[in-house]
């Protein structure tokens, strides 16, 4: 039976589930600015999405090679200036995946890690974008791991997206690999679109996110917001009102991870809206005027029959 939750947890624990490639990094840095709040050792925690679902546990054998590779520098460090940082690089990594060894049934090791040096902030965060890939079920537990808990779900435009993705993919590859970048990203892209993606797709898939989101999380409990309106003063002010807190401006906060640029082109962008016509609607139907006009722009490559 897993156990349960620490009584004398005081802050609001706030995680932010996705999506990926939507400002994601840029809120977890806004975060920290912010004295009320205290965001995780290092964001992206990968705790639940490791832990309850299959597809995702490869990022613990990512970072268990990560550390096989300090491990392998400090044999060679450089002086005790190269040994020192490597040897901080050894001993953060140790403790992130120290989350993934206690009892799969308690959440202890987790809030241990996550509240290490907090000082009282009323606000703690964990913004881990593929946590949008868990069901019901799992957002039930992370529910539970404090008397008081929230949830903030940022929504970008689904082509807009999955380009992005794909484009940090296919950096990723074409540096590894050698490969041509341009071509990458729409091998991947099509891919994707084609179904042969399946952990891409569930990134892309707002609809059951949403759907799974709210069965598990009481009314006012989450928060969406869009992509394309989060640096505004408005947005940032309904996350601040939405979690207790006064207004904190964001115009000091850099961009992040924009990534190599390439532009879709006009066939891939319609079989993209095309492919994610119910995510186009479904969020279209549920947030009515409110939907920014870069959604609105897209949704006139809409098959006419999934038009809203």
């Amino acid at each position: 039976m897993r156990a349960e939750p620490v009584q004398d947890i005081q802050a609001t624990v706030l995680f932010g589930i996705g999506a990926q490639k939507a400002g994601t990094t840029w809120l977890h840095d806004w975060f920290a600015t912010n004295p009320a709040v205290h965001v995780s050792p290092v964001k992206e925690a990968h705790y639940f999405d490791a832990l309850l679902h299959p597809g995702e546990r490869g990022h613990v054998t990512l970072r268990a090679r990560q550390l096989e590779d300090i491990a392998k520098r400090l044999r060679t460090a450089g002086g005790p200036k190269h040994f020192a940082n490597l040897h901080g690089q050894a001993e953060r990594m140790v403790k992130l995946l120290s989350i993934h060894a206690g009892d799969p049934e308690s959440d202890s090791a987790y809030l241990d890690w996550l509240f290490a040096d907090h000082r009282g902030q009323p606000v703690v965060t964990d913004i881990t974008p593929s946590y949008a890939t868990l069901d019901r079920a799992g957002f039930a537990r992370m529910a539970a791991v404090a008397p008081r808990t929230r949830f903030l779900f940022v929504l970008r435009d689904p082509v807009e997206r999955l380009w992005s993705a794909m484009r940090m993919t296919g950096a990723r590859e074409a540096e590894a690999r050698g490969t041509d970048f341009a071509s990458t990203v729409r091998r991947w892209y099509d891919a994707v679109l084609a179904g042969e993606q399946p952990r891409q797709s569930e990134r892309s898939d707002y609809l059951r996110t949403l759907t799974e989101l709210e069965a598990a999380v009481p009314a006012g409990h989450s928060l969406t917001v869009f992509f394309e309106d989060l640096f505004t003063p408005e947005t940032l002010g309904r996350i601040t009102a939405f979690l207790g807190l006064p207004a904190h401006p964001g115009g000091a906060v850099a961009p992040s991870n924009a990534g190599r640029r390439l532009e879709i082109d006009t066939e891939r962008r319609a079989a993209g809206v095309a492919a994610l016509a119910a995510d186009y609607t479904f969020i279209a139907e549920r947030f009515g005027d409110a939907l920014p006009a870069a959604w609105r722009r897209q949704m006139a490559y809409l098959p006419a029959r999934a038009e809203v």
